[in-house]
C-alpha cells in the first residue's frame, strides 16, 4: 500500500502560523548579508553618543510646596492635594506623595491648573497655576491650622 502525502487544512494551517510567527519574531532574513559588520559597529557606537538626549523635556516641571505657619513641612498623612486640570476637567488627587512638604505631581502638561488643598487639621485654601512647555514652577501654600 502506498501513502500519500497530501496537504491538509491542518497541515496548511500550520505551515502559515510557523510562518507568520517567524516573521513576527524577526526570525526571517531581512535582505542583509553578514559582510557588512563593520558598518554595524560604527553604527552602535555612533548610538552610545546619543545617551544624552532627554525625552519628555518639553514638558513642565511642577514642585507643590507646603508648611504651616510656623515654618514646618507638613506631610501627606496631614493634607490632600486635588488638582484639577482646566482643559480636560480631569481631576487628580495626591493623597501619598508628599516628603518633606514637597509634591512633585509626574502627570503635569502645558495647561493651568487648579491646586486645592483639603485637610481636616488646616484650613482649606486653593490657588490656580498656569504652566508653560518646559517651565520648572514652584507653588508654596502656608497652612494656617483650622479652628
Amino acid at each position: 500500500m502506498v501513502r500519500y502525502d497530501s496537504l491538509t487544512r491542518r497541515r496548511v494551517a500550520s505551515l502559515l502560523a510557523t510562518g507568520a510567527i517567524g516573521v513576527i519574531a524577526g526570525c526571517a532574513d531581512n535582505g542583509d548579508d553578514d559582510t557588512d559588520d563593520e558598518t554595524d559597529a560604527e553604527t552602535d557606537d555612533d548610538a552610545d553618543d546619543d545617551t544624552d538626549l532627554e525625552f519628555g523635556s518639553d514638558d513642565p516641571d511642577f514642585e507643590i510646596l507646603l508648611e504651616d505657619t510656623n515654618g514646618e513641612a507638613v506631610s501627606s498623612e496631614d493634607v490632600t492635594l486635588e488638582i484639577l486640570d482646566h482643559e480636560t476637567d480631569i481631576e487628580y488627587t495626591i493623597d501619598q506623595e508628599i516628603e518633606d512638604g514637597v509634591a512633585e505631581p509626574d502627570f503635569t502638561e502645558a495647561t493651568t491648573y487648579t491646586v486645592a488643598v483639603v485637610s481636616d487639621e488646616y484650613e482649606d485654601t486653593a490657588d490656580e497655576i498656569t504652566l508653560e512647555e518646559g517651565d520648572d514652577e514652584e507653588l508654596s501654600f502656608e497652612l494656617e491650622s483650622a479652628s
